[in-house]
């Protein structure tokens, strides 16, 4: 289906879109899911980060699981994720070893925030000594780990960039 007259989701406009999808079986409805959605083209070109076609400047600040940290955060989220970084000219936060829950991506998607969100899979120079057989493990198990963040998360127009790893030292 497509939207007529689309507006793309831009920091400054950040345009934002719910979808409504109902499932049926032998013409009687079994479920109902409603979302919210922007359209948004994150690019390089030229060495540069792109967002729709123009120039992208990521001036941001780490954001270290705040939301596990208590009412204080998860109270003010706004204040916290927009106004007091607005008031220091960010415009996006990167994650520390995994993404924000959803109740704060949906703020950075109606406010307009950038959010560079990090898989939890390697930590500060992390050296597990797996052998070849478990790395393989590992490896598979990471793969399913990314894609069911981003399976879980793909709605959110404020997740510009996934971050594959913390501090990795290869």
């Amino acid at each position: 289906c497509r939207i007529p007259d689309a507006k793309p989701w831009t920091p400054q406009t950040p345009h934002l879109y719910e979808a409504t999808v109902r499932v049926a079986a032998a013409g009687r409805p079994c479920d109902e899911v409603r979302f919210t959605f922007g359209l948004r083209q994150v690019t390089t070109a030229g060495g540069r980060f792109q967002l729709n076609g123009r120039p992208l400047w990521l001036r941001g600040s780490n954001l270290v699981n705040e939301w596990l940290w208590g009412d204080k955060f998860n109270d003010n989220v706004r204040q916290y994720l927009i106004d007091e970084a607005r008031s220091m000219n960010l415009n996006c936060f990167r994650t520390h070893t995994q993404p924000p829950p959803a109740a704060w991506l949906n703020v950075a998607d109606r406010e307009g925030m950038m959010i560079l969100a990090e898989f939890p899979l390697l930590y500060n120079h992390g050296d597990f000594g797996f052998t070849p057989q478990e790395l393989e493990v590992f490896h598979a198990h990471a793969l399913l780990d990314a894609e069911s963040w981003i399976t879980r998360m793909w709605n959110h127009p404020s997740i510009v960039m996934w971050v594959l790893s913390n501090e990795s030292k290869h």
